[in-house]
Formats: structure tokens, C-alpha cells, sequence
């Protein structure tokens, strides 16, 4: 093989290698405009081509037309080859990503440990009561929502039914537009150990809305004596942009913790009995 045969297929295998990036990329960054995936394509086309043009010039003479055919259809088979490959692996109309929304990177939930509340807060508060015994196999929680005003105690939480120690799932706007009718669904495990009891997921609701700079605060419970919950913030979420008709799915921003692991609910333990009382000697009557 000579220099300029050798050169010729290198400068092919590059062209085919660059438009199989210009194939797998879509399903690696789905993000990435479509358009800059299809100019990679044509930029290793125009090279495969490149290559053939300057192997046809290479094989002019008749001597070594012979060798001609099959360097030609090795380049033709690449050139197939990724063709079917774009074909095969190229996002259908079914696998379109979603089109990018205002709402996208405008709220995020961060999670700390947190008791109950002895008063209503400021903003508005809902409680994700979890518990692997719902009795539906994909409900992993209900979830309420406070609105007495402001400031109001809450009735004191009987420890024997109800804990007090929980997690507190800030959702905060950081937008600049309001998103109205938000709905978020945290995705639930069940554990006993490393066993998985239950997966299953919980919706806020009813839905809330946030104009910019405000927030919502979910404390989450876990009411299971035997499971660990471990809850885990997702990372989009459902809502309206201010006049839109349509509702969107949105991305959230990345949060410092994705999710808490809550554990048990631990009944307190009831208080030792006290000894019984040694029984009062009758009065000794004396004497006459």
C-alpha cells in the first residue's frame, strides 16, 4: 500500500468516525441543538467523500485501476454504514426531548432535618404523611395542607399516633416570573434493612402557586414503625407560566441534597409502673 492509498483511507476512517459522533450525540446530550449533531454528520460525509475523490484520483491509471474496486467499496460501505446507524439510533417523533420551558431552572427544593411546627408559618405548609401501608401499591404518602392563618398553634401532636421529628422540604421561586398551579412528585422507597419493601411515589396537593422570591414548606413525616422512607426530590416538576394554557414540564434547579432517608417512627416508651405498696399492719390495740 502506498502513502497516498495508506492516506486516503485514514482521512475515510476519520470522516466515518466524526459522522458517528455526529449519530451517537443526540443520545448522549439530548440537550444539544439537533442542528449541531446534523452539521457533525455532513462534516464527516464531506470528508468520507473527500477520501473516495482523492482514491479515484490515486487509481487512474489502468495498471492499478484493479485495486480500485474494493478500497472504493470499503468507503462505500462506511458511508452505508453510517447512514443506517443515523437511521436506526436517531430520536423518532416519539422520542422528541421536551422543548425547553421559561419555568426551567426557576425553582429549587432544598431538604434539612426540621420538628413539626407549633404554629402555622408565614408561607403556606403542607405534611407528607409517609407510610408503606397505604393501601394502593403506588401510593407512598398523602400529603395536607394547613390554612388557617398565620401564627395559629397547632394542636399538640399526640407521640403515641403522631411523630415530631421529620425532614422539611423548602420549595423556593428563585424566578423572576411567578409559576402558578405547581405540582411536584417526590418518588418514595420503603427499606427494612437493605431490603426494598415499597417503591412508590406522593404528589403534593392541592397544587400551589409562587410568585418570585416566595416559598412553600413540606415537612415530611414518617409514620411506618418497621421502614426507613427515603424521599427523593425530582428533578422537574408540572405548572403554568403567568397566562399560559398549556401546562409544562419544567427542570428544577440542582439542589445540595437530593432527598433525606427519614427513619422509623418510634413510639415513646410508657414509664416503668411503680412498686406496689407493701400492705398498712392493722393498729395493735393494747392491753387492759
Amino acid at each position: 500500500m502506498e502513502r497516498a492509498e495508506r492516506a486516503a483511507l485514514q482521512i475515510c476512517a476519520v470522516g466515518v468516525g466524526i459522522a458517528m459522533i455526529g449519530v451517537a450525540g443526540p443520545l448522549a446530550f439530548p440537550e444539544a441543538p439537533k442542528i449541531f449533531w446534523q452539521i457533525i454528520v455532513l462534516i464527516g460525509a464531506l470528508i468520507t467523500v473527500g477520501a473516495a475523490a482523492l482514491l479515484i484520483y490515486e487509481y487512474r491509471d489502468l495498471v492499478r485501476r484493479k485495486r480500485m474496486i474494493p478500497a472504493i467499496g470499503m468507503i462505500v460501505s462506511g458511508v452505508l454504514f453510517v447512514a443506517f446507524a443515523g437511521w436506526y439510533f436517531w430520536p423518532g417523533k416519539g422520542e422528541k426531548v421536551a422543548e425547553a420551558s421559561p419555568l426551567d431552572g426557576m425553582i429549587q427544593i432544598s431538604c434539612d432535618p426540621a420538628d413539626y411546627p407549633a404554629v402555622v408559618p408565614q408561607n403556606r405548609m403542607y405534611e407528607l404523611q409517609l407510610n408503606n401501608r397505604f393501601m394502593a401499591a403506588t401510593e407512598g404518602g398523602a400529603s395536607i395542607s394547613w390554612t388557617l392563618p398565620a401564627g395559629t398553634p397547632i394542636t399538640t401532636r399526640d407521640p403515641h399516633t403522631s411523630p415530631n421529628h421529620g425532614w422539611r422540604f423548602r420549595i423556593t421561586n428563585f424566578g423572576k416570573i411567578a409559576v402558578i398551579n405547581a405540582a411536584i412528585t417526590f418518588n418514595i422507597e420503603y427499606r427494612k434493612g437493605d431490603e426494598v419493601l415499597k417503591k412508590s411515589s406522593a404528589t403534593i396537593l392541592p397544587v400551589f402557586s409562587l410568585a418570585p422570591g416566595d416559598f412553600v414548606d413540606v415537612y415530611a413525616m414518617n409514620y411506618s414503625t418497621e421502614a426507613v422512607a427515603v424521599v427523593t426530590i425530582p428533578p422537574t416538576a408540572q405548572g403554568f407560566e403567568p397566562g399560559g394554557k398549556t401546562q409544562e414540564t419544567f427542570k428544577l434547579i440542582t439542589p445540595f441534597l437530593n432527598g433525606a432517608s427519614i427513619g422509623p417512627f418510634t413510639l415513646p416508651k410508657s414509664p416503668p409502673a411503680p412498686p406496689p405498696q407493701a400492705p398498712t399492719p392493722p393498729n395493735k390495740q393494747g392491753k387492759k
